[in-house]
């Protein structure tokens, strides 16, 4: 009670010193400076206002934009900016919106809303895309710097980024109309009405933002201001009149450009070329030893020969067979009583009903009906084989996965008793790599794990690249599973290893994995996306893309310091380029002699040609010459673009003969501009009709040679020009806006055109 007492007597002199002690906490940093220097005096940073002052950037603006951001993306209103690589974001689609192009859309909605998987998807999108763009090896790479800074931007700088481009829009005297906020909106229901979008409690979720409804429309019409006023910049090109020209006449040509050929391909001569010499072949390997396959350089490698080597990896890993697993599951159910088993499938069966479900005929589906049902659930008895089988598939799985875990859990264990002892000698929590001495070993590990009828089973490759990897291991079919999701492709995660990485790692990226780290949860599917083998795996040696040291060096023994592979794949390829060049100078010098000897008599100089290259031992009816049209291969474009449509999965199949088909009209378009481009200037009278020649084209890229008999492409007329000019100025303009996006929207370029300077402590800005 004495202290009571006391406490009562005392309470207002405790109550002036804890006032005291109170004040002198918040003035301590005033008179430090603190307070005048720190990030919470409300000033984000500055910006060059129209009079060429800074202005302020509070963080209460910032804020404000964030929550706005944050309720458009609640609400659902994001979607309507949402581009998936084939059909344009509907605001796009909006009539109000003045044919809007999608990429200035696309980029707002990667800076302003922050979605990592649809971000991701945008910059596969993207770097595709940048290869058409790029001329050569270096503006490619320039191009995807942009797309990554784009991509990759930080989704907590969108508040930032919007209020900057929503200012910037705003001085040009861009703002939205009221029709055009009032149909976003209409679209918005539109979207809800048919499901797309999650519908929600407008009020509440305004009231939970302390947001009005018209602050909500006026942030639609920011965003609209700042989409409309990217794309009156991305358009803003100058097209020339030459310019227009070529696209429309190449355009014109193109299509229309026609003629009868022989093909004289290099094949054709490849048995009458001697075996190459030491001397001559080491001369080829050190003229393209530079280049990557496929690599075309006009002058200096027309062929497309190349012998860089790429990345490549080598790994340990321990493996388990499934379909081994599956036998010892199905004995070991077999064994159970007819009741148990059943009952387990049917708890099976219960929870994966979806698995088996069974669609509909098209007969039984009211076309009109958008709600009915468009698939049938089967009873149990009627798909229990299916049961059978996908319960044990499922079992065999989580078999081999738990045996790895347990070696998982042995490499952890080492790990830990590693770092333990490093931290207890040094004193230091460093990650440094295991000694080799003191790692754990694989094969010893896939022994102890082991049973009679289960094998684990330990592997070591040689250096593999992404285009020469071992097919019994499923490499490009493997993925890191989580949840029963395949969350990763495992080449990515051994191609873009620590050693590997090129650049820094973004919000996109997963961390790359280190020098001996082991990689698990590794599932392996077959053609039918049935799981077949699980992994555990380790990187063990890594071989940058280089030059090959000798024709002995094809990459897979490792560095050229390592001891070299008896049988080199490189020598191979070396001789067998070699041998197809030598067959390319054969067929151009017969080509040449063909169009020379044809100009009187084509038929006649053809069936000698034919009589001369034939094979005694080919039937009579088989002639390695013979005529063909580039309608003909028109039309095969045609028929396998469309072939490729209705078939996507075989699609890959054809895009090669689809790609080489295109090359030779285009080819032959320029050809015969160059063609006539040569009449137009040896012809003294125009009125006259130069003599036809022979005209010969060569593909040194597809090692063929044609001798054309009537090569023509017919020019557009005045009118055709005059008809096509608006499309073909919207065509070039729409070519080139992605580009001019990336530049636009970047941003690096944003924080640079506002002047943004970033509010930040002295101390921190002295340095």
């Amino acid at each position: 009670m004495t202290a009571i007492k006391w406490f009562r007597k005392n309470n207002k002199k405790l109550l002036a010193v804890f006032g005291v002690l109170l004040m002198v906490g918040f003035l301590i940093p005033s008179f430090t400076g603190m307070g005048n220097q720190s990030r919470f005096d409300g000033v984000a940073g500055y910006i060059i206002g129209q009079d060429g002052q800074e202005v302020e950037i509070s963080l209460v603006q910032i804020q404000r934009r964030d929550v706005q951001l944050r309720v458009m993306r609640e609400l659902g209103l994001n979607v309507l900016c949402q581009f998936d690589g084939q059909n344009p974001p509907l605001l796009c689609q909006l009539p109000t919106m003045g044919g809007v192009g999608p990429f200035p859309v696309l980029a707002t909605s990667l800076l302003f809303f922050g979605d990592n998987q649809y971000a991701l998807g945008v910059r596969y999108f993207l770097q595709s895309q940048a290869m058409n763009w790029a001329k050569d090896r270096q503006e490619y790479e320039r191009y995807l710097e942009y797309v990554n800074e784009l991509t990759a931007s930080e989704a907590s700088r969108g508040s930032l980024y919007f209020l900057l481009l929503a200012d910037e829009a705003h001085r040009q005297g861009i703002y939205a109309t009221d029709k055009q906020i009032d149909q976003v909106f209409e679209a918005y229901r539109q979207l809800v009405a048919g499901r797309r979008i999650r519908p929600h409690n407008i009020q509440q979720v305004l009231r939970n933002s302390r947001m009005s409804e018209a602050e909500l429309k006026q942030v639609v019409g920011d965003y609209l201001a700042v989409v409309r006023y990217g794309d009156m910049v991305t358009r803003q090109l100058t097209v020339s009149e030459p310019q227009l020209r070529k696209k429309i006449r190449d355009q014109v040509e193109q299509k229309n450009v026609g003629g009868t050929y022989i093909s004289f391909p290099a094949n054709m001569f490849r048995d009458k070329i001697d075996e190459p010499s030491e001397e001559e072949l080491q001369k080829h390997f050190e003229k393209y030893k530079q280049y990557r396959p496929d690599e075309i350089d006009k002058e200096k490698n027309p062929f497309g020969f190349g012998y860089l080597l790429p990345d490549r990896v080598q790994v340990e890993y321990l493996k388990v067979d499934l379909s081994e697993v599956k036998k010892v599951i199905a004995e070991e159910f077999a064994q159970f009583p007819a009741g148990e088993q059943e009952e387990a499938l049917q708890q099976y069966w219960a929870v994966h009903k979806q698995q088996f479900r069974v669609p509909l005929p098209e007969s039984e589906i009211d076309p009109c009906d958008t709600e009915a049902p468009r698939y049938r659930d089967p009873a149990f008895d009627e798909v229990y084989d299916k049961v059978k089988q996908a319960c044990q598939q499922q079992q065999s799985r989580e078999k081999g996965q738990m045996l790895l875990a347990q070696a998982r859990e042995t490499t952890q264990k080492q790990a830990a008793a590693m770092k333990s002892e490093k931290k207890d000698e040094n004193n230091s929590d460093k990650s440094e790599e295991v000694p080799a001495e003191k790692r754990v070993d694989y094969e010893a590990l896939a022994e102890k794990l082991s049973t009679d009828k289960i094998k684990v089973v330990f592997g070591k490759t040689v250096y593999v690249s992404r285009q020469d990897l071992p097919r019994e291991l499923l490499l490009d079919a493997t993925y890191k599973m989580r949840n029963e999701t395949a969350q990763q492709s495992l080449l990515e995660i051994l191609f873009t290893c620590k050693p590997l990485h090129k650049g820094t790692v973004s919000r996109l990226d997963v961390p790359p994995i280190q020098l001996y780290e082991d990689i698990t949860s590794l599932t392996a599917f077959d053609y039918r996306n049935r799981a077949t083998l699980v992994y555990m795996m380790r990187i063990v040696g890594v071989d940058p893309e280089r030059e090959a040291d000798s024709l002995a060096d094809d990459g897979r023994a490792g560095t050229a310091s390592e001891e070299p592979l008896s049988e080199s794949r490189m020598r191979t390829r070396v001789e067998d380029d070699w041998q197809n060049q030598q067959a390319y100078s054969k067929a151009k010098k017969q080509a040449e002699e063909f169009a020379q000897n044809s100009e009187v008599d084509w038929k006649k100089v053809l069936e000698e040609a034919n009589v001369a290259l034939k094979d005694p031992c080919a039937p009579p009816e088989m002639k390695p010459l013979r005529e063909q049209t580039l309608e003909t291969t028109r039309q095969h474009i045609e028929w396998l673009t469309e072939t490729a449509r209705k078939y996507p999965e075989r699609s890959r199949r054809f895009l090669p003969q689809i790609a080489r088909n295109t090359t030779l009209l285009f080819k032959s378009m320029e050809l015969a501009q160059e063609q006539r481009a040569e009449q137009d200037k040896t012809t003294v009278n125009k009125n006259e009709q130069p003599e036809a020649t022979r005209a010969i084209l060569e593909l040194p890229s597809q090692l063929n040679c044609m001798v054309f008999k009537d090569l023509q492409a017919a020019s557009p007329n005045k009118n055709e020009y005059l008809r096509r000019k608006p499309l073909a100025t919207e065509e070039i303009l729409r070519e080139t806006q992605p580009l001019l996006t990336l530049v636009h929207y970047n941003p690096n370029n944003i924080l640079k055109r506002s002047s943004f300077r970033e509010n930040m402590p002295a101390e921190e800005s002295t340095k």
